[in-house]
């Protein structure tokens, strides 16, 4: 499959969660966001433009999975530790905003004052962001992966089916 073949197909099956994606659909797809995305960083309105790309994204992340072999819920394995990772660092800042806020005065050493205070806040923080490291890593391997030969619970093997 080729580049432009690749766009029309994930944009053909824009939020189509069943079926199987082929390593270059995938790829591709993912390589032709990014490019979306750099140039679209330079227009007012990229955060829709992301938006517009990210249900296609997801889709053609779950076909991928479905041609290994595996669920597409596995695709929420990196979602969960982000989500943690965010919502600590939010609480990291927030205490050292209103610990600042409280004082009235910026002082470095209020700062590392807070951080040592809340080391538990920071060490999950930290185990949280690689968690989320590792995920993303096991997820990257299993995209990368050959597909499944033959057919699978998730349909025929896309590498005998010509678009």
């Amino acid at each position: 499959m080729d580049f432009v073949t690749a766009i029309k197909t994930c944009f053909s099956k824009y939020a189509d969660f069943t079926g199987r994606a082929r390593r270059s659909e995938f790829w591709y797809w993912y390589l032709f966001t990014i490019l979306v995305g750099m140039f679209s960083s330079w227009i007012p309105f990229a955060s829709l433009v992301t938006l517009a790309l990210a249900i296609p994204k997801l889709s053609a992340a779950v076909r991928r999975l479905h041609d290994v072999g595996r669920s597409g819920w596995w695709v929420l394995l990196n979602v969960v530790p982000s989500i943690i990772c965010f919502v600590l660092l939010i609480a990291l800042l927030g205490s050292a905003l209103i610990t600042l806020v409280a004082a009235g005065t910026y002082e470095p050493e209020m700062l590392i004052d807070n951080l040592k205070a809340n080391i538990g806040l920071c060490i999950a923080y930290v185990l949280s962001a690689f968690a989320s490291f590792i995920c993303t890593i096991i997820l990257i391997v299993w995209w990368a992966g050959d597909s499944k030969p033959g057919a699978n619970q998730y349909g025929e093997n896309p590498k005998g089916i010509e678009a």
